[in-house]
């Protein structure tokens, strides 16, 4: 008797100046068309991949329910900000970000933070600024 176990799972993948893209076994790699041609720096998701994060720069956080079939962007509130780094928890409802800075700053900016599924930002500290490239996250 033989058995077979199939595992289903995303790979996501952000390019700068060009679309999300999405690797799966069953399809290969596929253009996420829906998230624009934008400079993408960062991407994340939740455990299963339904839940997806993507920042770019000069731009907004965008967010997907959908397995990156739609993108609405959200953090609209800060507005154009050089994000470039983002992660969530396994569950995609606690998100980090941070920007080397934003139109209305030029000299760093912070880390946000977000625990609705990205619909509010806060700063997630006062007295950490970016400047540089960005920072990893576990969280």
């Amino acid at each position: 008797m033989y058995y077979t176990i199939s595992f289903r799972y995303d790979l996501f993948l952000c390019t700068n100046g060009d679309y999300i893209y999405k690797y799966n076994e069953e399809f290969g790699w596929k253009s996420l068309t829906t998230s624009g041609k934008r400079q993408w720096r960062g991407i994340a998701c939740d455990d299963i991949g339904v839940i997806i994060y993507a920042c770019a720069w000069k731009d907004y956080i965008y967010y997907s329910e959908d397995l990156g079939d739609t993108w609405i962007p959200v953090a609209k509130s800060l507005s154009r900000r050089h994000w470039t780094a983002i992660c969530c928890n396994g569950l995609g409802d606690i998100a980090v970000a941070c920007a080397t800075w934003s139109d209305l700053n030029a000299t760093g900016d912070y880390v946000w933070i977000s625990t609705d599924f990205g619909y509010t930002w806060d700063k997630a500290s006062t007295t950490i600024r970016i400047n540089k490239n960005g920072i990893s996250f576990i969280i």
